[in-house]
């Protein structure tokens, strides 16, 4: 049996110490349960960590306490892939942060070009990251191979890529129909498409993360044991005078209340509310329905639209760009431009 997993993003959102904390629990979980079932394999599909330019020493440094020295002193390989995120070059996947990290630990095992292996009774095909330097001889791989399943990270035509959003370019699901089953990582929420299966990342991330299935899943080469992830980021209710809040259930969460402030007739009660949520929660966003847009205040306007930003964010990460091009600096570019639109509507 083998724990299979994904896109873990380590330091994300410039390693947010809460969002940091919410990844160290449930790696907690995945720990104590790997040692309960005597796993000695863990499959990562990608993107352990998510600077692809940078490495927050202090991260690092937490991260090998917490997780990565755990699993070496428990006998537990590491085989993980290579993803977009984990390299520094866009056209090549030569240099790496997991490469680092793997000359500190003799269990970790890179996936830096198309490799079969024998896990839990399957026959596997396993892909880095296909790049303008080993497009070539990824392709050749995937139309030769015979095996049971091939394990990417794969940017295919047709995919989900976020909620109501599909990639456009990439890879063509016919290339897969051959290979009974694909798991890939990249893009976050569980899909299907045809036979390719995004097994989905562990971790919220954004908005677009809400409600979405979380976690990893033991594979014993029949069936699968899914380890859901209990601590998630973001919350969302609708509010009114009957609603009663539980502030605690709500610790270090990204909390949106959507209620009629026009309707509202005890708003002391409402005021209350929102105070204790705000001692408990990592952050409270307000959104009053009847206006459905404007707010009681610019912040709160702000907040109704981060699903927006929020999606823009996430289709610009999933994208491969051009060398020239710096994912951050277009982000900026094009949410600029969205603010200004949104300016000009209410001008």
């Amino acid at each position: 049996m083998i724990l299979v997993g994904t896109d873990f993003h380590i330091g994300m959102r410039n390693s947010d110490e809460t969002f940091m904390r919410k990844q160290l629990d449930y790696l907690d979980i995945l720990l104590d349960q790997m040692k309960q079932r005597n796993i000695k394999t863990f499959l990562h599909l990608g993107d352990l960590f998510d600077n692809r330019k940078l490495m927050n020493i202090r991260t690092q440094s937490i991260f090998m306490d917490r997780f990565f020295g755990p699993l070496h002193d428990a006998g537990i390989e590491l085989i993980t892939l290579i993803g977009n995120h984990d390299i520094y070059y866009r056209n090549t996947n030569a240099v790496h942060s997991i490469a680092l990290l793997a000359k500190q630990y003799d269990n970790i095992r890179i996936i830096e070009e198309p490799t079969e292996l024998e896990l839990a009774s399957k026959q596997f095909m396993l892909l880095p990251w296909i790049c303008k330097e080993n497009y070539d001889t990824c392709i050749d791989a995937i139309k030769r191979c015979g095996v049971d399943i091939l394990c990417g990270h794969l940017e295919v035509n047709g995919a989900l890529m976020t909620k109501g959003i599909y990639c456009e370019h990439g890879l063509s699901p016919s290339l897969f129909k051959h290979i009974p089953e694909v798991w890939s990582g990249h893009f976050h929420i569980p899909s299907m498409t045809a036979n390719i299966e995004y097994i989905g990342n562990p971790f919220d991330m954004t908005w677009a993360d809400y409600n979405t299935p979380k976690g990893c899943f033991f594979f014993d080469g029949t069936e699968r044991i899914r380890v859901e992830n209990p601590y998630r980021m973001f919350a969302l209710m609708q509010y009114d005078d009957t609603t009663t809040i539980d502030a605690k259930s709500h610790q270090d969460q990204i909390v949106r209340v959507e209620c009629e402030l026009g309707s509202i007739k005890d708003q002391a009660k409402l005021n209350q509310a929102l105070t204790d949520l705000q001692a408990h929660a990592y952050k409270v966003e307000l959104i009053d329905t009847t206006q459905h847009i404007a707010s009681i205040s610019i912040e709160d306007q702000a907040a109704e639209l981060q699903d927006t930003r929020s999606r823009i964010s996430s289709i610009i990460d999933a994208m491969e760009l051009d060398d020239s091009l710096q994912k951050d600096e277009i982000k900026a570019r094009i949410l600029s431009l969205y603010d200004i639109a949104l300016e000009q509507q209410s001008a």
